[in-house]
């Protein structure tokens, strides 16, 4: 995601809010140019039960180069989804985040993702707002032609069955890549300052003791949106299972989506 150079708190927010709801439609498959489209989750690993029953949604932008060693550069943000005092849903102001990895195998080309990850459970953001960063490790077997969704979100959700993670990510670019990769997921404190107008700490963000910044309401809106139509055109009683499947050096992995919320994970041996 763009940083502005010497901007206003306002115009950080504005720009974030505009790369984050590109994002979101990049990975439920609505192009740019479609914009008065309505939003829905049909054709997309995305799904609206992931999404109402979150503790909070990450959205980032990725670009990944390499030739045997790679590199991949992120940036995005996280927003909670709060319940105030009259039982009311709300999402939190955004915390930002950077993250960068490096990958060792046979790597090769250049590619671009844009990733909606949801977080089942809390795990993700109390680490965060605890320790201000995530280490991470995992193989990534990829192959990128052109543009396409994946059903699947990159590794910087991994270990997915211990942190309650599911996503799905828009690949762009020509690549191949089987490697081994380690990087770290971080809060942004230059971008939160740029945003907030000074130092600001991830649980301020995150507990909504910093007021919610009006600039992201239509990412907001777009969220409510996609809640109402695709709950309507989905009758599926909870538990739900997700439709997808994860298929990665032979393991087929799914989610079920249970009643509280949270997310069992199994492993299935192909």
């Amino acid at each position: 995601m763009a940083a502005l150079k010497n901007s206003d708190p306002s115009a950080v927010l504005e720009l974030a809010c505009k790369e984050a709801r590109g994002v979101l439609r990049e990975v439920i498959g609505v192009g740019p140019e479609e914009v008065g489209q309505p939003l829905v989750l049909e054709n997309t690993p995305l799904k609206w039960y992931w999404i109402e029953q979150c503790d909070a949604l990450v959205f980032t932008r990725a670009r990944k180069t390499g030739l045997l060693i790679s590199r991949t550069h992120a940036q995005g943000f996280i927003i909670r989804r709060m319940q105030d005092k009259n039982g009311d849903y709300r999402w939190s102001g955004p915390c930002f985040l950077r993250a960068e990895t490096t990958e060792v195998g046979l790597a090769v080309g250049r590619a671009y993702s844009a990733t909606v990850l949801t977080c089942m459970t809390p795990k993700l953001r109390l680490e965060l707002e605890k320790r201000r960063h995530r280490l991470f490790s995992g193989i990534e077997a990829t192959i990128t032609c052109g543009s396409h969704l994946l059903d699947r979100s990159d590794f910087v959700s991994a270990p997915v069955f211990s942190y309650g993670l599911a996503g799905a990510n828009a690949l762009r670019g020509v690549s191949a890549d089987f490697s081994f990769g380690v990087g770290m997921l971080t809060v942004d404190d230059t971008r939160n300052a740029e945003a907030y107008g000074g130092p600001v700490s991830a649980v301020a963000v995150l507990s909504g003791r910093v007021g919610f910044p009006p600039e992201m309401a239509p990412l907001h809106a777009d969220l409510d949106e996609l809640l109402g139509r695709s709950a309507r055109a989905d009758v599926t009683d909870a538990p739900r299972e997700i439709a997808m499947t994860r298929r990665d050096n032979s393991v087929e992995r799914r989610a079920q989506i249970t009643q509280d919320g949270t997310a069992a994970f199994y492993n299935m041996r192909s």
